[in-house]
């Protein structure tokens, strides 16, 4: 995929161009959809020397199952894998 044209959650339907060799095909698929997008769909911006210096000493929350009322016995992992 490489662009979205049209999301209506109303309708549950997603519009889609799809980047093929010789041209573009443009999809629709009802929604729920799982969609893969191609390296090219944007362009990352670099962070700034502040941003950097923020997302260092930013703390990072651990949850496990019980802090999110989850069933430990549906889940394989039993919350955050530690350090993570």
């Amino acid at each position: 995929m490489c662009k979205v044209r049209e999301i209506d959650p109303e309708a549950k339907k997603i519009v889609v161009e799809r980047l093929l060799e010789y041209g573009r095909e443009v999809l629709e698929s009802s929604l729920p959809a799982l969609i893969t997008v191609v390296k090219d769909i944007n362009e990352p911006r670099l962070p700034s020397l502040l941003g950097i210096k923020k997302a260092a000493k930013a703390q990072i929350p651990t949850l496990t199952a019980k802090d999110i009322n989850a069933d430990e016995n549906r889940i394989g992992l039993k919350g955050s894998p530690p350090g993570s």
